[in-house]
């Protein structure tokens, strides 16, 4: 009866021991499958003992150097390579589709009116042509009758003249006004730029004292310079 019961008590201690290394296995294992190595960014973490040069490899997170021991740690990627020879040009792409048409920007101010350009010199005379055969003499007309006795003449000529500068997409109104004691006998309007097409000029009659003219510029980004002037005499 004695000898049963020692027997079995030594089998339990064996068997706990046996339970107790099996653990420990289990235990050492499951820190090395919990170790991360390499560690993040792919750094590798290790120790080398200061007298033997002896080197191993820890995970810094859970295990740290000893006192005999230096940290050391390195990267498992290698260095940057060379870069490779260009590659050939891609074939062009499609032309891409035409953009929405901008809004127009805003009329500009008016710009100074510039100064009278100097008067060119006379060029030389032509020479004088040859005279033309001469016709045969015609025969006397019948004497017409009398006419009436005519007015008297005009004096006091005088051309007034006004212009302005028409911007594009805009109307401008001239008037060139006669001298006091003068009166308009006739006129008109006249344009230079580089806008052409009939409308440009409106209207171009005269008035008790001048000539009034009306100049239209329905172009977009160029101007019209308008003239107006009057036929002006005594009155």
């Amino acid at each position: 009866m004695n000898t049963r019961t020692k027997t079995k008590q030594r089998w339990g201690r064996g068997t706990l021991a046996i339970l107790a290394a099996v653990l420990a296995v289990l235990v050492v294992g499951g820190g090395v499958a919990l170790a991360t190595i390499p560690g993040g960014g792919g750094a590798i973490n290790g120790c080398y003992n200061k007298s033997s040069g002896a080197l191993r490899v820890i995970d810094s997170t859970v295990a740290s150097c000893s006192n005999g021991e230096s940290a050391i740690s390195w990267n498992q990627t290698g260095p940057q390579g060379l870069p490779g020879a260009q590659g050939a040009a891609g074939p062009k792409g499609d032309k891409g589709d035409k953009g929405d048409q901008g809004p127009a920007g805003p009329t500009g101010q008016q710009g100074p009116k510039g100064d009278a350009g100097d008067q060119g010199t006379a060029g030389p005379q032509g020479p004088k042509g040859d005279a033309g055969p001469q016709g045969p003499e015609g025969q006397a007309g019948p004497q017409g009758p009398v006419g009436p006795a005519g007015s008297g003449g005009v004096s006091g000529r005088q051309v007034a003249m006004d212009g302005k500068t028409v911007w594009p997409l805009s109307t401008e109104t001239a008037v060139a006004t006669c001298s006091d004691g003068k009166v308009p006998v006739g006129g008109g309007v006249s344009t230079q730029g580089l806008v052409t097409g009939d409308g440009i000029i409106t209207d171009s009659y005269p008035t008790s004292d001048g000539w009034y003219g009306r100049v239209n510029n329905p172009g977009a980004d160029l101007f019209v310079q308008m003239y107006v002037y009057a036929i002006c005499v005594d009155a």
